[in-house]
């Protein structure tokens, strides 16, 4: 037998106060408030040389292992996604005080934008790309196609802080131990650690150029 919910009259019907003081509805306005949304800048290049921006953003959010259904949540965590921004992104509701007008005045640092402009999904969960019909799309090796979570700038943009290097990385006098970095001798880039954050980590290569 299947269990019975029983909600008595009690729970329900009540000639108590419920004590809730309402806000000044018209004096607040979350909308408009900035959110401070930390970025990253690279230069990408598309499969025919051609070079483009390439934003990335990080949110920390509920994260799930696994893709579409049968995925399951794992952790809270860090993750970084790729940034897009439409076209009014950079011109609506911009005001004096704001020093960049296009995705070309990026560098990486910190983006300030209104936080009804700021779309970042509720989870990081994959999923399958799906054709028109509703069907899962492939690509051309016949492996089904999978879409990340991504980050949308869809207008407000308030301003850029550009990051730059810290005293306390400069403060070495006391520093016992230093570590020489691997580089790369083709292309003279410093070589990552194995050990990568898990911000990071599993994360595809951005092929397309960020929308704008």
């Amino acid at each position: 037998m299947a269990n019975e919910v029983i909600i008595k009259k009690s729970n329900v019907l009540s000639v108590e106060s419920s004590n809730i003081e309402l806000p000044d509805f018209k004096q607040i306005d979350l909308g408009n408030e900035p959110r401070k949304l930390k970025i990253k800048v690279t230069n990408g290049k598309k499969a025919d040389g051609t070079k483009f921006k390439k934003v990335t953003g990080y949110a920390k959010l509920p994260i799930f292992e696994g893709i579409g259904d049968e995925a399951v949540y794992v952790r809270d965590g860090v993750k970084r996604m790729s940034v897009h921004f439409k076209q009014v992104a950079f011109k609506d509701e911009r005001g004096e005080t704001c020093n960049v007008s296009d995705i070309n005045d990026l560098q990486s640092g910190y983006l300030f934008v209104k936080a009804k402009g700021l779309r970042i999904p509720s989870i990081y969960k994959l999923q399958y790309e799906k054709n028109e019909d509703g069907s899962i799309k492939y690509d051309k090796n016949g492996e089904a196609v999978i879409k990340y979570p991504e980050i949308w700038i869809e207008k407000g943009v308030l301003g850029f802080l550009a990051s730059v290097t810290s005293q306390n990385s400069l403060d070495v006098d006391d520093e016992k131990e230093v570590v020489d970095v691997k580089v790369d001798e083709e292309t003279g880039e410093v070589v990552e650690d194995e050990d990568i954050s898990e911000a990071i980590k599993d994360e595809p290569e951005d092929t397309e150029e960020t929308n704008f």
